[in-house]
């Protein structure tokens, strides 16, 4: 990957052009795609706060040991993957309420979740350096005083880097790609094509076809049931001999198929001149070449 640093002020070793534009764009491209597992999901996008505080498990606090201890007013989070030998920090709001407990224990686990270390601390924000061997960190933690009303910790962020920055509510966006269910690039005028998955797995398709000349593309939201919807795809344009050629093929979309269903008249080709049809046939002129399904 060609890296581009730009830097504050214009320069001519980051300047602003089209080359360096689309090489960045190639970088992010570049980029998703090497976090691509199997077809579909993408490494989760994750904001820089790594603590989830609404996944957190309550009744419980981790021991020294490792072992997980019933006490109705603390709490522990889910594994969350670090990497190992690398700083980073622990930020929260303590409600100095009296008698509240103000002290953030780290369990350090390897990278089948065996467990490592847990040490503990005051220190508010504090910065830890992960083991050698660490790979997942869980956090526990007294989340409450005796009763629901005296909250004690709050705004828990946990962030690379040995530096506590404002804090962000953690955010977990899963991208996932989209699947190309159907591939042809030069294309098939079969009435009935098979797709590698149900269409009904999918918010929508994209289809992508041409004519000899012309070429489109068309987003259909399908029917969650697998079953029953039809849409038309639609080529028109102009050409020397007539106002308007076009070409119309209607298909239904059922299981991991799309079908013209009575071809015959389902495909329609034809052309316009001077506001009349000059031209009629039910014939299939346009061909499928890709279909891409969409999460």
């Amino acid at each position: 990957m060609n890296k581009i640093n730009f830097e504050n002020l214009p320069s001519t070793n980051t300047p602003l052009s089209a080359e360096n534009l689309n090489l960045l764009q190639d970088n992010v491209e570049e980029g998703i795609q090497e976090g691509v597992s199997g077809d579909l999901v993408v490494n989760s996008i994750r904001t820089k706060n790594m603590f989830n505080e609404n996944n957190v498990i309550k009744g419980y606090v981790i021991g020294t040991n490792g072992s997980l201890t019933a006490n109705a007013d603390y709490c522990y989070s889910e594994y969350i993957s670090v990497k190992p030998n690398t700083q980073y920090t622990i930020s929260r709001t303590f409600n100095n309420i009296t008698g509240a407990e103000d002290i953030m224990r780290i369990a350090y686990y390897g990278n089948d979740k065996s467990f490592i270390d847990r040490p503990n601390s005051q220190d508010r924000p504090w910065t830890i350096t992960t083991p050698n061997n660490c790979y997942y960190v869980r956090s526990s933690y007294q989340f409450r005083y005796q009763s629901d009303e005296n909250i004690t910790n709050t705004n828990i962020q946990l962030e690379e880097g040995d530096t506590a920055t404002t804090y962000k509510q953690y955010q977990d966006l899963n991208y996932k790609a989209p699947v190309v269910l159907y591939d042809n690039p030069s294309g098939t005028q079969a009435a009935s094509i098979t797709l590698s998955d149900y269409i009904g797995n999918y918010e929508y398709i994209e289809l992508f076809y041409r004519n000899p000349w012309i070429y489109g593309s068309q987003k259909v939201f399908v029917n969650k049931s697998n079953a029953g919807k039809s849409f038309p795809l639609n080529i028109i344009y102009g050409s020397g001999t007539a106002d308007i050629t076009f070409m119309v093929n209607v298909y239904t979309v059922i299981n991991n198929s799309l079908t013209m269903t009575e071809s015959g008249d389902r495909a329609m080709s034809g052309t316009i001149k001077n506001n009349n049809i000059v031209s009629l046939s039910k014939s299939n002129q346009i061909w499928l070449m890709r279909v891409v399904g969409y999460k």
